[in-house]
């Protein structure tokens, strides 16, 4: 009898956990579902998120693209005004030693009053 009592007792305690068992299963099927929808709207979020930068991106590479070309279009200018300016300064030098002038004009400083300059002048 004792036998009996003590496998009924078992019987009831294992139901019992069987019962709790299935329930955590169950509590635990919840969160996890729960948990892949959270993760999916994340995801989602993340991805839209990516594909808004990556347009962003897209567009300051193109910006910057333009500005480099730019600088690379005022640097050849400045290259050609630098040319076409010594040019000039050499075929100027080259008609000055022809011609031998010097120049011997000396600005006044503006310090000076308007008798000190016709002075330096020679007035």
């Amino acid at each position: 009898m004792k036998r009996t009592t003590l496998v009924a007792v078992l019987v009831a305690l294992a139901a019992g956990c069987n019962q709790q068992a299935v329930s955590d299963l169950s509590t635990c099927k919840s969160d996890l579902a729960r948990a892949q929808a959270e993760s999916q709207a994340a995801k989602a979020a993340a991805d839209a998120k990516i594909a808004e930068l990556e347009k962003a991106r897209e567009g300051l590479a193109a910006q910057v693209a333009q500005y480099e070309q730019a600088a690379a279009d005022a640097a050849e200018k400045a290259d050609a005004a630098k040319a076409k300016t010594t040019a000039y300064k050499r075929s100027v030098q080259k008609a000055a030693d022809k011609a031998d002038v010097k120049n011997t004009t000396k600005t006044p400083p503006k310090q000076m009053t308007q008798e000190q300059k016709n002075k330096a002048l020679g007035f």
